[in-house]
Order: structure tokens, then sequence, then C-alpha cells
């Protein structure tokens, strides 16, 4: 009995502490690609939102990625690439840059999909607030005038983004 009582004594705080700590990263152990995506289901009115990332750690510092985002309403519907890279100054915040093209695959409803994306460069920076929030701010501005602006626009302008993600 008295070995049993020790063995359970010496080797027990053991296995409750590895069950403790898997699954925790550090900065070194997170993983060099991150693949992300979602979509919301169709809906009645026809409206969809679906998007996706692909990102890739080149530092522990430095993140490049591609982004994009599918979204159909009843008066649009527009699809987006964005490519980016962002630059942690410190451990949560970061500056963040890169290049966009969104099409128009209505063309202001005549059924033909716009050939000519809107082309914009976007800066900006961001704060991981804790893990899974973060806030983004960041400035666009178009470099070209395919006849079509981004929804709420009435022309291909600069705009000020005020972007939020929060992930559970």
């Amino acid at each position: 009995m008295i070995k049993i009582i020790g063995f359970l004594v010496f080797f027990a705080p053991h296995f409750f502490l590895n069950a403790q700590v898997l699954n925790q990263y550090s900065l070194e152990e997170k993983p060099k690609l991150l693949v992300d995506g979602f979509s919301y289901p169709d809906f009645n009115d026809g409206s969809r939102y679906a998007s996706f990332s692909l990102r890739y750690l080149l530092t522990n510092t430095t993140e490049i990625g591609v982004f994009g985002n599918h979204y159909r309403n009843m008066i649009a519907e527009r699809f987006q690439i964005r490519l980016q890279v962002k630059q942690y100054l410190n451990k949560n915040a970061f500056l963040i840059g890169g290049y966009e093209q969104e099409w128009d695959l209505r063309n202001q409803n005549i059924g033909t999909p716009n050939n000519r994306p809107l082309q914009s460069i976007f800066y900006g920076m961001g704060y991981d607030v804790k893990p899974g929030l973060s806030l983004e701010a960041m400035i666009q501005n178009p470099i070209n005038n395919p006849g079509f602006s981004p929804l709420g626009l009435d022309k291909p302008s600069s705009s000020f983004r005020l972007n939020s993600k929060f992930k559970f």
C-alpha cells in the first residue's frame, strides 16, 4: 500500500502538469502556413458572403498573405483579392500594406462581368488587443478608374477603413 501511495505522489503531479500545457505555442512555434476561410449559406434573396485567407510567416515578425472575398446581394456582386504584408513592431502592434483588386461581377446589372478590376494600394497599422481580437486602421487609395466604385462610395476615391477581427 505504501508503494502505491508513493508511486501516485511521485508520478501523478507529473501527468496533471503535462495535460495542462498541451497546445500552448510560443511565437517561435507558430505554424508557417495558416489557411482560413468561411462562408455564410445562400439566403432566399440570393445574398452570399464568403472569404478565405492564406498567410505565410516569413519570420517571427513578418507575414505575407493572400486574402479573397466574394459577396453578393440584391444590388451588387463583387470579388476582391488582396496581397498583404504585415510587419510586427512589437508583440501586439503591426504595420500593414499591400495591393488589392476588386471585380464587379454584375457590371451595373447588365449581366456580364466588368473585365477591368478596381485596383488599389492600402497601408495602415493594427493592434492585437488579445488572442482572437485585433483592430486595424488603414487608408486605401485607388490607382485606376474602371467605371465602378467600391460599395458606399460615389466614385473611386481614397477611403479610411477601420477593421476589427474577432475569432472564437
